[in-house]
């Protein structure tokens, strides 16, 4: 977890930003920066964070495919599916011997051309905030887990919040957030330096910050060219 909160996050802002004090710096325009980049650097194409990644399990009902994956459902607003695996038993009766069958994805496109038979899922697509799952589970699969793997978007930072990521990134997210500023002041020059600083911080946090092992739930894999992409 992060060490210093928004508001200090703002200081240190406007120091880089040579403490300009004009009406276009109100506290909320300054918030609102901090948390774009914030969320930014979140993106799974930026950055996969161990920290905003979620386990969250779908009770199988017979008949039913479609499962909700909106905020009011899971609790946060979902970024990225990774993976979703049948887990062939109940919460109270897994082991670690319990049958899991990974489910492949398809494009909706895919269901939208299809008629779904009944069966044990091996299939998933998302569209929107709805999982679709084929084929439709039956009686058998009544009760057993639907296990997913998702990335959550952080949650937006108020005045004596800090981040959810490791501390390193405080001051990357002071240079995210300059550099948005500044793009949004219309010092575009200085924007595009500010923003070379961001990516090369970014980098190399994702050096230091390596993952624990492979991660082959991911179809996103960090990137060293993200400046690139950006």
């Amino acid at each position: 977890m992060g060490d210093i909160t928004l508001s200090q996050i703002q200081t240190e802002v406007l120091y880089n930003l040579k403490n300009r004090s004009d009406t276009s710096l109100t506290t909320a325009r300054m918030y609102r920066w901090i948390n774009a980049a914030y969320r930014h650097m979140c993106l799974p194409s930026v950055h996969m964070f161990e920290e905003l990644k979620v386990t969250y399990d779908i009770t199988l009902v017979a008949g039913t495919y479609q499962h909700s994956l909106s905020a009011a459902t899971l609790g946060f607003n979902l970024v990225y599916l990774r993976s979703a695996h049948h887990v062939q038993a109940t919460a109270a009766a897994e082991t670690g011997t319990t049958q899991k069958r990974k489910l492949s994805p398809r494009n909706i496109r895919w269901f939208d051309q299809r008629t779904l038979t009944t069966g044990p899922p091996t299939i998933w697509s998302r569209d929107g905030q709805t999982l679709y799952l084929s084929p439709i589970p039956t009686s058998d699969e009544t009760n057993q887990l639907l296990r997913t793997r998702l990335v959550q978007e952080p949650a937006t930072l108020t005045a004596t919040d800090t981040t959810v990521l490791p501390v390193y990134y405080d001051e990357v997210l002071i240079i995210g957030a300059q550099w948005m500023a500044e793009r949004a002041l219309g010092y575009t020059e200085k924007a595009e330096l500010t923003k070379q600083d961001y990516v090369a911080m970014l980098n190399e946090g994702s050096e230091s910050y390596e993952l624990e092992a492979e991660d082959w739930d991911s179809h996103v894999d960090i990137n060293p060219h993200a400046q690139e992409m950006m």
